[in-house]
């Protein structure tokens, strides 16, 4: 049963760890979990990341702009292992400036008032 704490996995290259810390803290300032999973080249695949989930309730992959969302991911949600829909993000890591836009958007949304927390 997910606690009520929403969590979030977020699976990053360990090279671009420094920098998610700031997006980590912009989620959890909103009450959401950051679980990372630092990979170091090569980016897990979707059955590695469906095994490895536990009671999370969404997932965010950060990889190679060269990879397509379709050869990463199968769609927008995947199947637990407990039969549970959970969505997933994809970002395309293009370069330093664009990933800190993204942190900087992610920190605005989540600082707006809201009754709950929304990972998605």
């Amino acid at each position: 049963m997910p606690s009520s704490q929403p969590k979030l996995l977020l699976v990053a290259p360990s090279t671009h760890r420094r920098e998610l810390s700031s997006l980590s803290s912009a989620y959890e300032a909103r009450g959401i979990c950051v679980e990372p999973w630092w990979y170091e080249k090569q980016l897990p695949t979707e059955p590695q990341v469906v095994q490895s989930l536990t009671d999370q309730d969404a997932v965010l992959l950060i990889g190679s702009r060269k990879r397509a969302p379709r050869t990463v991911i199968s769609g927008p949600v995947i199947q637990t292992t407990d039969n549970r829909f959970i969505p997933v993000g994809w970002l395309p890591l293009t370069d330093d400036l664009a990933l800190e836009r993204f942190i900087e958007t992610v920190s605005r949304v989540h600082s707006r008032a809201q009754s709950k927390a929304s990972i998605a």
